[in-house]
């Protein structure tokens, strides 16, 4: 039995620790009033407050705020809006994964290096090194949720396990998810309402606040200069869009966003 014992303990030595860090994240932009609830207590957020597990965000009536988290993502909450951090395992060998639970309005979520999803009343939202906007709303009185995808590929399914389907989103395409419903198919995103989506997402950090977060219990080490603006490719078959500023990961995962451009707008 004590063999047994040792020889579990060295097996954990080796496989490489993924853990629920408690503290997940950190506010890098805010604008109006957004409040915290954390173990019951309502906490008025402000500038480089730390988001940890558990924690609902939810922003009022023309506010917004972005939070960077500890695997590079990056979440921007629109006005009326409110989200969970319902997981989150933090994995340097990004093996990690986290679940954001989308209570109510606009969530822009542009993902790091760690499996990601996005939960709302009716759908989950699986992604990984994408760029996406979910939003939560009602249609002819039934609860519905919509995902489009800027950039990369997300998977879409019900929420619930009793509808069984998936559908596959790329660039510029969408879905909406009903309760109770499978996803609709794919199809391409309206430019008004790309537009609309992006306008209400949008909201520039403070540069010297986006970085990459320090390891937990560690302290930060002196702040770099903060990293250019990624190069936004436009094609002419797409609609043009508004450009993102100041929404790319830290320069440790890279990502290059090709926004739509629609014509005439």
């Amino acid at each position: 039995m004590i063999k047994k014992a040792g020889l579990i303990l060295m097996l954990l030595m080796f496989i490489p620790a993924i853990v629920c860090a408690e503290e997940a994240g950190l506010i890098v932009a805010i604008k109006g009033k957004v409040i915290v609830l954390r173990d019951a207590k309502t906490i008025n957020a402000i500038l480089k407050d730390k988001i940890f597990l558990k924690d609902t965000v939810e922003t009022r009536e023309a506010s917004r705020t972005k939070m960077l988290f500890r695997d590079d993502s990056i979440l921007t909450l629109a006005e009326n809006s409110k989200v969970n951090i319902k997981e989150y395992l933090y994995s340097e060998d990004k093996r990690g994964k986290s679940i954001f639970n989308l209570i109510d309005g606009k969530l822009r979520s542009l993902v790091g290096n760690s499996e990601f999803e996005v939960h709302t009343p009716t759908l989950a939202a699986a992604a990984r090194g994408t760029y996406f906007i979910t939003y939560v709303g009602i249609e002819e009185g039934i609860p519905v949720s919509v995902v489009a995808v800027i950039e990369g590929f997300v998977d879409v399914i019900n929420i619930n396990p009793a509808i069984v389907g998936v559908v596959r989103l790329e660039r510029g395409t969408m879905s909406k998810v009903f309760e109770n419903r499978l996803p609709t198919p794919s199809a391409p995103t309206p430019p008004a309402l790309l537009k609309e989506l992006l306008n209400t997402t949008e909201l520039q950090s403070t540069p010297e606040a986006e970085k990459t977060l320090p390891p937990p219990e560690t302290k930060a080490a002196e702040q770099p200069a903060p990293s250019p603006v990624p190069t936004i490719e436009h094609k002419e078959e797409i609609p043009l869009t508004p450009p993102i500023v100041n929404q790319t990961p830290p320069n440790t995962t890279p990502v290059t966003i090709r926004i739509p451009i629609p014509e005439g707008l």
